[in-house]
């Protein structure tokens, strides 16, 4: 696979053809020509970044991961533990195997978190960086799983839908509209104006 930029992972980013800045925690990374970029980082540690999909693999003690930019940059945080897909599209980042055993999500709810993260991976930090919860794709979870999904569905839908992300999102905890609405409503395809505090109209 080529690639456009190389960053080594340690107490922060260091990259080659690319730019990087950092706030809160989160590392931004301009690669200088479009393509993937990949992060080189020791075997315990994940780069979880806001790009459309990525790949992992080892060589020489190390791990690399490859991200693929949405635009022109990645948003991306390190943090340390295991990577397990729980569900197509869905990680756990965790340092202990209790807490894998402990964590399921919501089949309803993955759908509607893909809709909104527009398809990219979903990633579930169990004792993890709060620097995740600044990435649309990264969610900090603490005991409750579903009460921190729904949380990061609420902050999302007041983004993509403005006014109407109240009667949204109380639709979406009563599991009361379908995914595909959700979907059209983050692609802009239709608009959502509230009818009271559930009530949703369409158009």
């Amino acid at each position: 696979m080529s690639y456009t930029a190389v960053c080594e992972v340690g107490d922060g980013f260091e990259c080659l053809n690319a730019e990087v800045a950092v706030e809160n925690g989160v590392y931004r990374v301009k690669p200088k020509s479009v393509g993937p970029v990949v992060f080189k980082h020791s075997p315990t540690q994940r780069v979880i970044c806001d790009g459309t999909s990525f790949n992992v693999g080892a060589w020489g003690g190390s791990l690399y991961t490859a991200w693929h930019p949405e635009g022109g940059h990645l948003d991306c945080i390190s943090v340390e533990g295991r990577l397990i897909e729980i569900e197509e599209g869905v990680y756990i980042v965790t340092p202990t195997d209790t807490d894998l055993a402990e964590t399921s999500i919501d089949g309803y709810l993955a759908s509607v978190l893909k809709a909104l993260a527009r398809g990219r991976p979903i990633f579930l930090l169990k004792g993890g960086s709060k620097a995740g919860g600044r990435l649309d794709n990264a969610i900090t979870v603490g005991q409750s799983v579903e009460e921190a999904i729904l949380g990061k569905i609420r902050d999302m839908l007041s983004v993509v839908a403005g006014g109407a992300s109240t009667c949204l999102f109380n639709a979406v905890e009563g599991r009361l509209i379908n995914v595909e609405v959700i979907d059209r409503v983050v692609k802009g395809e239709i608009e959502a104006k509230c009818l009271g505090d559930e009530g949703v109209e369409l158009r």
